[in-house]
């Protein structure tokens, strides 16, 4: 099973629109962060680590998956990084893990010197964000005051 280590901050951040709304309600943010990764994960046999700066170490059992998503926030007086590199500095095997982050200059050399690999968060929110909204099942569902809908009659697709 492949494992990862997400740096949730970094890649909150690299996404325009949860950067957006960090500035309105992070909860909301990182909610939305959270719900992306459950989805992906539903059918992949990768097991991820979600770190955040704050909250004194707590981990966030609300929304844990056992066995697949974990969410931990680092404790007073320590950084998400730091967190990381602890991680992988416990493990009997760091190469068993990629690293998620936009700071390759820091945790990301830390990272790769230990071992790990390394995605940057853009790469990784490109896997997650198909997987975000989950396909209509029947296009019946429609209803006239559906963006979807009016494509579909002009014969336009969404992203044209």
């Amino acid at each position: 099973m492949q494992k990862m280590i997400v740096d949730g901050y970094n890649v909150l951040h690299a996404d325009p629109e949860l950067k957006r709304m960090i500035r309105q309600d992070l909860q909301k943010a990182r909610r939305i962060l959270v719900r992306r990764l459950t989805v992906y994960l539903e059918d992949r046999r990768v097991q991820v680590t979600l770190v955040f700066d704050g909250r004194g170490g707590l981990t966030d059992v609300d929304v844990e998956i056992p066995g697949k998503l974990q969410i931990l926030y680092s404790a007073a007086g320590q950084t998400a990084d730091e967190l990381i590199v602890g991680m992988l500095e416990r493990s009997d095997s760091p190469r068993r893990f990629i690293v998620v982050t936009s700071d390759m200059a820091d945790i990301g050399r830390t990272a790769r010197a230990m071992g790990a690999g390394l995605l940057s968060s853009q790469d990784f929110l490109s896997r997650i964000q198909p997987a975000a909204t989950p396909p209509q099942e029947d296009a019946g569902d429609e209803t006239p005051g559906d963006l979807d809908y009016w494509l579909k009659q002009f014969g336009q697709e969404e992203d044209t």
